[in-house]
């Protein structure tokens, strides 16, 4: 542009701009001139705006100037960067002037241009914006603005719009899916709907939970499958969202969806299944998902009954009672299994009604929850279970003691007169915790004459109850009362008759040599291994030195073998196994396993004995502690101590695997360490041998044994092999060096879940000064799956050996 047209337009300018000093005729001159030249004239109208930027004549005067022909030079004036100006350009630009709309989109291109003057400005200007222009520009919008480019677009897409937007949901830029989400929102659409299903599954959580509220937005109903897959979302806001749009949904095919939720390994993620329950779940549902159950593992089935009893609301509850009246039996039991964990004082009536179901299970686990309940009005029925159905007198008795009803002791003195000695045990052990002060001088004439007649072994139980009962309230003098002779309708005479003021000192331990009262052969008798006291003799050999310890399958016992003169170990059958032949013939069974291992790190067996009516294993004399006392006494071990004692174990264990031997109970009480840190592995099979008596430890039904260290092979109650010994090891290792197990929890249940879960805060959260290539061999041998651990002992033996010696060199 010449010098004299820039001269001429500054005078148009002045001319059309200054007040009284031209002529209307002079102005209209000016103006018209400045409209011919315009494009020359705009960039000098910007200079004088921006040397008075108050000038309502010079904003006036420019906003007449917008056209398409002046277009760039507004564009222009958008770059300089002043604020002033470019407020009042956008304002120009935004509601000023005829312009083609559409050319304001190339602007994305220059990058001086500020963007967000310009989504401004589009956005005023989105009715002249053409659909096809938008489309084209989506593609060809430059990369470092299409974020914004996209945010743009979700306030002025139409309808047309919406294919376009999905052809781009496959660009990496999440903010850019994110903002295509919130557009399709606005669109209820089946290919919308579609696209927003799809973008559930998007790896950004901010673009899940849009497409989670848009679909919950939709006039259309969409899929329910996708929506329950993301009550396993690790983001909590997500997984909420996602809880309320199938509340809201309320799809009867819910459960279905919710099935494999509710049994996943995450407590999180089954409590947020439950949730959705608690608002839509009925009789029907509950029925048909418990029903989707029965082909599943017992873990996955108390897994899901947990949840459901746990956070399962009003509907859930209600739904299950209704179920306890199922024709079908596995119904009924997974009913009573949830409400075992639920403790909901409304379900008191229906747990008493289910006392009397035609299956044991469904009985007595009723038992069991009516006992959690502590309402005391259980015991009529519970007692009334007990003389219906005597091989429920462990659970039943075990709930009137959980209830502590002293209402409850007359009713089971009757049935000291039963012929059943399981429930006449059971009712001695609860007695002394039950008697109250007014029953007391009853019971003891009820125990009394049930010593006078009883075989020898419940003898020496009422013995004790008797002295535990009269020891609760003082000194009371008994001898007075009188027994009543009775007979019992065993068809056995009594054994002996015992004075009436006998005491439990009376029966204590005796010894195959000794002749009872009644001329009866002693091979008859059954040795109570927790009262033999030091120097009696046993079998006409073993001479008692002193007690050990006892678990749940023995009582173990310091004798010497007087014909070889050497201390060995008698390992007592407890009485209570010892009447089971199928027990002992599984023992004699794991003992022969057990005979094969003979190596320095293994206690040696020596051989089975059969003493009168009373079983017992002899083994080797190890003067030692078990390593659980060590841990208890030291808290935790430093690394080399821990890693020597475990390589010794693998040791043992190495002959032990090679013989087809797996212990199946490794843990630290299983270990022995003496004085000078040898290590020796005791206890081979006896654990499978206690848990083939059927002790009820859990409510699948299931004997778990030890579930702190329990493999989880084991806990799901497949098949196993030596690898599950790895992993125990690896369990004790972890507690060596950190001083505590792995897995904690409330019951044996919750521990089992978390080895299934395998979720296990690393040793070195806990104790920071552990190395970090130790922290990896427990992890390894803890590994869940026993493809992923080390797979054979002898691995295991040689990374830490390797180990220890690099940190003595």
């Amino acid at each position: 542009m010449g010098l004299f047209d820039k001269i001429k337009i500054r005078r148009a300018i002045e001319s059309s701009t200054s007040p009284g000093e031209t002529t209307g005729a002079e102005k209209s001159k000016a103006v018209a001139l400045l409209r011919r030249l315009r494009p020359r004239a705009v960039p000098i109208l910007i200079e004088e705006l921006v040397a008075a930027p108050d000038s309502a004549p010079l904003k006036e005067l420019l906003g007449s100037m917008l056209d398409d022909a002046t277009l760039d030079g507004f564009r222009a004036a958008l770059c300089v960067g002043d604020q002033r100006l470019c407020s009042t350009l956008i304002e120009m630009l935004s509601n000023d002037g005829q312009f083609d709309a559409n050319r304001l989109l190339a602007w994305f291109q220059d990058a001086a241009v500020p963007k967000a003057a310009l989504v401004t400005i589009l956005g005023a200007r989105r009715d002249g914006l053409s659909e096809q222009a938008l489309a084209e520009f989506l593609i060809s919008a430059p990369t470092e603005n299409r974020a914004t480019v996209f945010r743009f677009v979700e306030s002025i897409a139409t309808p047309a719009l919406v294919p376009h937007l999905i052809n781009q949901l496959e660009c990496d830029d999440w903010r850019i899916r994110l903002s295509i989400a919130r557009t399709l929102s606005r669109f209820s659409r089946p290919d919308s709907c579609k696209a927003l299903t799809d973008l559930l599954s998007d790896p950004n959580k901010a673009v899940r939970m849009a497409a989670l509220e848009g679909l919950g937005g939709l006039q259309l109903r969409p899929e329910v499958a996708p929506i329950a897959a993301l009550l396993r979302d690790p983001d909590l806001t997500v997984q909420s969202k996602a809880i309320e749009i199938m509340c809201e949904l309320n799809d009867p095919r819910s459960f279905q969806y919710l099935l494999d939720v509710l049994h996943d390994e995450s407590e999180y993620v089954r409590r947020a299944a439950v949730e959705v329950l608690n608002e839509i779940g009925n009789a029907s549902m509950i029925k048909d998902l418990l029903d989707a159950l029965r082909d599943k593992d017992w873990w996955v089935r108390v897994r899901a009954a947990d949840a459901l009893g746990s956070i399962g609301g009003p509907k859930v509850i209600q739904a299950t009672l209704s179920l306890l009246r199922e024709k079908d039996e596995f119904i009924r039991r997974c009913a009573i299994e949830i409400l075992n964990t639920t403790r909901d004082e409304q379900a008191f009536d229906s747990l008493v009604e289910a006392l009397g179901d035609e299956d044991w299970w469904v009985r007595e686990r009723a038992v069991d929850a009516l006992g959690a309940l502590g309402d005391k009005r259980a015991v009529p029925a519970l007692v009334g279970l007990l003389g219906t159905h005597p091989e429920a007198a462990s659970v039943v008795i075990g709930a009137l003691s959980s209830l502590g009803d002293a209402g409850a002791v007359v009713p089971l003195l009757e049935h000291l007169q039963g012929d059943d000695d399981a429930v006449v045990s059971k009712v001695l052990a609860v007695l002394p915790e039950l008697t109250s002060h007014d029953q007391v001088d009853e019971v003891c004439r009820a125990i009394r004459a049930l010593i006078a007649v009883a075989p020898e072994t419940l003898r020496e139980l009422a013995a004790e109850t008797l002295n535990s009962v009269t020891m609760k309230f003082g000194d009371r003098s008994v001898a007075h009362l009188d027994p009543g002779p009775r007979k019992r309708d065993s068809g056995q005479p009594p054994r002996s008759l015992i004075a009436p003021n006998a005491s439990a000192t009376v029966l204590q331990g005796i010894s195959q040599r000794d002749e009872p009262a009644d001329g009866s052969k002693s091979q008859d008798r059954i040795i109570d291994a927790t009262a033999l006291e030091a120097g009696e003799i046993l079998g006409d050999r073993y001479r008692v030195i002193r007690h050990l310890r006892g678990g749940a399958c023995g009582v173990v016992v310091l004798v010497e073998d007087e014909v070889l003169s050497e201390e060995v170990i008698l390992k007592f059958l407890r009485p209570h196994l010892a009447i089971d032949d199928k027990v002992i013939k599984r023992f004699m069974q794991e003992l022969r396993c057990a005979r094969k291992i003979s190596h320095e790190n293994v206690i040696r067996i020596h051989d089975f004995l059969s003493l009168g009516r009373s079983y017992a294993i002899s083994m080797e004399y190890f003067d030692s502690e078990p390593l659980s006392t060590e841990i208890q006494r030291v808290t935790r071990m430093g690394p080399e101590r821990a890693l020597q004692i475990l390589a010794d174990t693998c040791d043992g264990m190495i002959i032990a695997h090679a013989a087809d031997v797996v212990h199946r109970d490794l843990k630290p009480g299983n270990i022995l360490v003496n004085k000078s840190d040898q290590v020796k592995i005791v206890d081979f099979g006896l654990a499978a041998a206690a848990s083939f008596a059927g002790t009820r430890l859990t409510a699948t039904g299931m004997a778990v044994g030890t579930p702190t260290y329990m493999s989880p092979e084991q806990i799901r109650g497949k098949e196993f092999d030596a690898r599950a010994d790895i992993y125990s090891l690896g369990v004790i290792l972890y507690e060596m060096l950190t001083g505590r197990p792995p897995y904690v929890g409330d019951d044996a249940i919750s521990i089992l879940y978390k080895h299934l879960e395998g979720q296990v805060t690393r040793p070195r959260e806990l104790v920071d000064s552990i190395p970090g290539a130790v922290e990896d061999i427990v992890l390894k041998a803890m590994a869940t799956e026993p493809d992923d651990r080390y797979q054979t002992c002898s691995e295991l033996r040689d990374v830490l050996v390797e180990y220890l010696a690099k940190g003595a060199a």
